[in-house]
């Protein structure tokens, strides 16, 4: 059963709902990284996950879960021009 756990735990996490982002300091053209956790009693070792986003315009922009942090950050600080 946990194996199935594992598995399937961050399965449905493929976006992000933000309310209120001034009370969190969330400014945009800024990468942020939240960061998930999996607990598992039978394996000390916490499973993460992180979920890259950043406010861009009217959009909020997801990191692919292949790209790479630097390259993610770099996207959300450009200014558009």
């Amino acid at each position: 059963m946990t194996q199935v756990l594992e598995n399937s735990y961050y399965k449905e996490v493929d976006h992000i709902k933000i309310e209120n982002i001034s009370k969190y300091n969330i400014i945009p053209d800024h990468a942020y990284f939240y960061v998930m956790t999996q607990e598992n009693d039978h394996d000390l070792n916490a499973r993460l996950k992180s979920l890259g986003f950043c406010i861009k315009g009217n959009s909020v922009l997801l990191q692919s879960s292949r790209e790479k942090d630097s390259d993610f950050i770099e996207k959300c600080h450009a200014k558009d021009k």
